[in-house]
């Protein structure tokens, strides 16, 4: 479900759609009735799942607004699940009912009076304390949410999402299918592994803004996932230390992330995924080198958990990500890796020896350094101009500038400087 619920009242609805096409631009994911409920379905019910479901609750007051019944009930229901709330004030004054007071008086609230330039700061500020992701993209007109065909704004720092990555990506889609295809009541369980410098977590965003959504809606899936970020615990001074709790921080945050009780049995996980009627996917980033002496039992554990999950009475998905960064190689700890079992090397026997009936799992191969071939291949696949090949003339000019041979691997992060100073900060591409 999409993270931000759109609260408003009828008589605002000509002002709320000029917020609304402000938002959609920035990307925010939202829930709103226009968009959100088909024909035919319950109007109660639809705006219901999505205020339980959302992360935001973004309540678009007037004084009108605030006498609608509607409203009135939205808010009430968004209190009963504990939402956070984020008020929009889109006339000077607003006075809070009586009944508002408890819910909304010590709330701070943003004022939208004026042109969105004057409060987007604001608005960014809110949805960044809200954990609210925006993707650098903009809808084609008259595509809410983006769904049909995209043109995708992109800048300088997005870059890096569009590495080639197809041998994981190609792995990761044919292990989908065939989970999906037969054995959807389980969830399949998927390691990442790469170094910092190759944008192991830009491979993350890249499986959550298009990989996933698209080849989804390819299966009739739907295009909206539901993400849930499960922050990975950390090590602390001696990551050998009391893994057992470590491991119960995990279970918490799953649970919290699904709005239960910290201490809820395994079926109410079951139960709130099973409502959410969207894939899944519970994604965390490890620090590889952190953790690596106790790497391979706190992982024992996170499949131990996911196996013992009863089976999810649903055709859609539910997926689980790790990705888990390796130190960058230089002289010095390349000395020191030589010494040490490789963290691809140890992913791979803990995959190994815990393949069971109820949960597969699937080590993607290694995320690599990119070379000028690649990054040829992704000007000519991505970035819409009227001469690709002076783009890749200035591009190959530049590793020879730099010394690079054409052959050369070399992290994106070496890669980025090169491109960027190329390519305008918001070049226009292809959406995927």
């Amino acid at each position: 479900m999409p993270e931000v619920f759109i609260s408003y009242g009828s008589v605002d609805r000509e002002r709320v759609l000029e917020i609304i096409e402000q938002l959609q631009i920035l990307g925010i994911d939202l829930w709103f009735d226009r968009y959100q409920i088909p024909g035919g379905v319950s109007w109660g019910g639809e705006i219901a799942r999505g205020i339980k479901d959302c992360r935001l609750f973004m309540l678009m007051a007037s004084n009108r607004s605030l006498e609608s019944e509607n409203v009135r009930n939205e808010i009430g229901l968004a209190a009963h699940y504990r939402k956070r709330f984020l008020p929009v004030w889109i006339e000077e004054s607003v006075e809070y009912p009586e009944e508002l007071l408890l819910t909304l008086q010590r709330i701070q609230y943003i004022s939208a009076v004026r042109d969105f330039a004057a409060w987007k700061h604001k608005l960014l500020e809110a949805l960044s304390v809200a954990n609210i992701m925006l993707p650098d993209t903009v809808p084609a007109a008259g595509a809410p949410g983006g769904r049909s065909g995209p043109t995708i704004k992109i800048g300088t720092s997005l870059l890096h999402l569009l590495a080639n990555r197809r041998p994981q990506e190609r792995r990761f889609l044919d292990e989908l299918r065939s989970h999906v295809m037969n054995r959807p009541h389980r969830p399949v369980f998927f390691f990442i592994n790469g170094e910092q410098s190759q944008s192991v977590d830009a491979f993350i965003s890249r499986l959550k803004l298009y990989t996933i959504p698209r080849y989804l809606s390819n299966l009739n899936l739907g295009g909206h996932v539901e993400w849930k970020h499960i922050p990975w615990p950390d090590p602390g001074s001696n990551s050998r230390a009391d893994i057992t709790q470590r491991m119960n921080d995990y279970h918490v945050d799953v649970r919290l992330e699904l709005d239960l009780d910290s201490s809820s049995p395994s079926t109410d996980i079951v139960r709130r995924i099973t409502d959410c009627r969207n894939p899944v996917v519970f994604y965390s980033i490890a620090d590889g080198e952190k953790w690596r002496p106790a790497l391979r039992e706190l992982l024992s554990k996170l499949i131990v958990f996911w196996s013992e999950l009863p089976d999810v009475p649903t055709t859609y998905p539910v997926i689980l990500l790790v990705a888990v960064r390796s130190q960058q190689r230089t002289g010095l700890s390349n000395w020191f890796a030589r010494r040490r079992e490789p963290i691809q090397s140890m992913l791979s026997s803990i995959v190994a020896s815990l393949q069971n009936d109820n949960l597969r799992v699937v080590l993607l191969p290694e995320l690599g350094n990119v070379s000028l071939a690649d990054a040829e291949d992704w000007v000519r696949s991505v970035v819409e101009s009227m001469d690709p090949d002076s783009i890749i003339r200035q591009l190959r000019e530049l590793f020879r500038q730099h010394d690079l041979t054409p052959e050369q691997m070399i992290p994106m992060e070496r890669l980025l400087p090169l491109l960027q100073s190329i390519l305008l900060p918001a070049n226009t591409l292809r959406g995927s």
